[in-house]
């Protein structure tokens, strides 16, 4: 077996395009269906291993600017625990994603604090303003699923990861 995981996937998205696609009766609409799916699925898996470790600072990058956009609004947010993970040059994928949950968990219960309260528009504001680069991240990297309306519209993902990249230990 072939041990680099992108080299891997390659290979199996070759079997299923080039071996099983072919054996597949063509009057199975549903199997071919999910078959062109799974290639899709496969070599979207394909494509984001490199950039993985780039998403996941750049996602945990833009819950802190979450977090302290909503700490502006008034309802301040503890940031250091993400700061130490952005900080960390050992920190994978995982850790990253962990302190990105711990920080949307606790930008979660600040919104909450901030219904009903004076802050409630402000915070509300920020929220929306805050959420547009982790929503134009998620679309670009899942644009070429092909169900993205407007494609060309999107930032490259390139761009939209380079703070994560260039922030990189």
């Amino acid at each position: 077996m072939v041990p680099d995981a992108e080299l891997q996937l390659g290979v199996v998205i070759k079997a299923l395009r080039d071996v099983v696609a072919p054996a597949v009766d063509p009057d199975n609409k549903l199997a071919l269906e999910q078959l062109h799916l799974s290639i899709a699925t496969v070599g979207l898996v394909q494509r984001g291993l490199p950039l993985a470790h780039a998403r996941a600072r750049q996602e945990l990058l833009n819950a802190l600017d979450l977090a302290e956009a909503v700490g502006a609004a008034g309802c301040p947010v503890e940031t250091m625990p993400a700061q130490a993970a952005l900080a960390d040059p050992a920190a994978n994928e995982t850790r990253l994603d962990d302190a990105r949950r711990a920080m949307l968990i606790a930008v979660e219960q600040a919104v909450a604090d901030a219904a009903g309260t004076e802050r409630e528009t402000a915070v509300a504001r920020a929220v929306i303003r805050a959420s547009k680069p982790q929503c134009d991240l998620a679309r670009a990297w899942s644009a070429p699923a092909g169900f993205e309306v407007e494609p060309d519209a999107l930032p490259p993902l390139a761009d939209l990861l380079a703070r994560g990249s260039a922030a990189a230990p």
